[in-house]
C-alpha cells in the first residue's frame, strides 16, 4: 500500500553494507593513488589488523610499496609469521637489556586516592 514502511531484510542489510563498505574502499585506494603521484609511499606495520589491512590496501595500488617492522622483541609468534608472509623489512632495535636498567623506587610511599 502506497505510504506504508516495508521492513528491512538481512539480505537489505547486508547490501546496503556491502555498497558503503566498497565506496570507502574506493575512496581509500583513490587517496593512496593520490598520495603515491605526489611521492613515495610506504607503511609501517605493527602486525596488528589496521595496519596489515592498509598494507594491503597499499599493495593494491603500489605492488612494491616497502613496508617495514620495528620488532620490540615481544610480539606474538603469529605477529612474525604474517610479517614474514608479508615480507616485511623487520627492524631490531640495538639496545641493551633491561637487566643494565636500575629502577629507583619513590622516595614517599603512594598512598591511595591521591
Amino acid at each position: 500500500k502506497a505510504g506504508q514502511v516495508k521492513a528491512a531484510t538481512f539480505g537489505d542489510l547486508a547490501h546496503a553494507r556491502t555498497r558503503g563498505f566498497e565506496t570507502r574502499v574506493n575512496r581509500a585506494l583513490a587517496t593512496i593513488e593520490q598520495a603515491a603521484s605526489i611521492g613515495k609511499v610506504g607503511i609501517s606495520v605493527s602486525g596488528g589488523k589496521d595496519s596489515l589491512v592498509l598494507l594491503d590496501l597499499i599493495r593494491q595500488v603500489i605492488p612494491d610499496a616497502p613496508a617495514s617492522f620495528y620488532d620490540s622483541g615481544c610480539e606474538y609468534p603469529s605477529t612474525y609469521e604474517v610479517i614474514a608472509h608479508y615480507g616485511i623489512e623487520t627492524i631490531k632495535p640495538n639496545a641493551e637489556p633491561a637487566s643494565h636498567f636500575h629502577v629507583t623506587p619513590p622516595s614517599l610511599p603512594l598512598r591511595a586516592g591521591r
